[in-house]
This record gives structure tokens, C-alpha cells and sequence, in this order.
């Protein structure tokens, strides 16, 4: 089974955030077919498996399923309480009654210095 790949963001503390995302094959460079695609991704102050809590869910929603492009929205409140740290996250796609994690890495913040 192929590994997930990884990936690196950047946000700003009390910035909405959007990322537009294509899944492609290692093998090929092919786009990963996302049509009836549900995907999640959460963010966390550390691994799941090593007990790493929550600090924000993102939204995603597929843009362009055949051409495997979905984004990812971070919401300014949540970018807000993340504060300008550094977080894991992962990218997680249910198709066809499988799950799969295509996507991971860290999301670094960079403070604020406008507050509206």
C-alpha cells in the first residue's frame, strides 16, 4: 500500500484559509478520481495515536472530482485560537466504502499583526 503524501501549509492567526488540493497517483502523476468522495481533515496539537487533541477541523469539499482537485477551509476563528503555532494534520478520503490516507504534514502559523 502506497504511503500518504506529505505536504506542508502555512496559515495566518485570524485568517480565513483556503487550500485547493490535486491528488495524484506516485506512480503517474494521474489525478485520484474524487467523484462522490467524502473527505475530512483534522487538525491536531499532536498524533491520535499519541493522544494529540483537536484544534480544528477543516472543511473540504471536492472542486473538480475527475481531476482530483477538493479544498480544504480553515475558518478564521479556528486559525485565531491556533494562535501561530505549529500543528499536524491529515487528509483522509471515503470512497467507495473504503478509507484511505492520502495526505499528511504540518501547518505552521505565522501571528498576526492586523487584528480586525
Amino acid at each position: 500500500m502506497a504511503r500518504p503524501g506529505e505536504r506542508n501549509f502555512t496559515y495566518t492567526e485570524g485568517d480565513d484559509e483556503l487550500y485547493l488540493i490535486t491528488l495524484q497517483r506516485a506512480a503517474d502523476s494521474s489525478a485520484i478520481n474524487l467523484t462522490g468522495a467524502v473527505i475530512s481533515a483534522e487538525i491536531r496539537d499532536n498524533y491520535a495515536s499519541e493522544g494529540g487533541v483537536v484544534v480544528a477541523t477543516a472543511t473540504c469539499a471536492v472542486v473538480n472530482g475527475p481531476g482530483g482537485v477538493f479544498s480544504m477551509e480553515i475558518a478564521a476563528a479556528d486559525t485565531k485560537t491556533m494562535g501561530g503555532s505549529s500543528y499536524k494534520y491529515d487528509v483522509q478520503v471515503a470512497l467507495g466504502g473504503k478509507k484511505r490516507t492520502y495526505l499528511r504534514g504540518e501547518i505552521q502559523g505565522v501571528k498576526e499583526v492586523t487584528d480586525l
